[in-house]
C-alpha cells in the first residue's frame, strides 16, 4: 500500500522520452532537473557497446568510431 506522501511523489514525476534519428529508445524520467534513462538502451541506439565492471563498479561504454 502507498502511503500518501509516495502518493504524491508518484504524481510529481516528469517523464522523458529520448528519440534518436527520429525513432523512440528510451523512456526515463526527470528528477530535480536531471535527466535519468537506460544508458544502454541510449549508447546501443547510437551503435556502442555497453559493459559494466564491477571490480569498479563502472558502467563501460566502447564505440569503434
Amino acid at each position: 500500500m502507498i502511503n500518501l506522501q509516495e502518493q504524491q511523489a508518484v504524481k510529481s514525476i516528469t517523464t522523458a522520452v529520448v528519440n534518436v534519428n527520429g525513432c523512440k529508445i528510451a523512456e526515463g524520467y526527470i528528477k530535480e532537473g536531471v535527466t535519468y534513462v537506460l544508458v544502454r538502451a541510449v549508447a546501443e541506439a547510437l551503435g556502442a557497446s555497453v559493459g559494466f565492471n564491477a571490480a569498479t563498479r563502472t558502467v563501460e561504454i566502447t564505440s569503434s568510431r
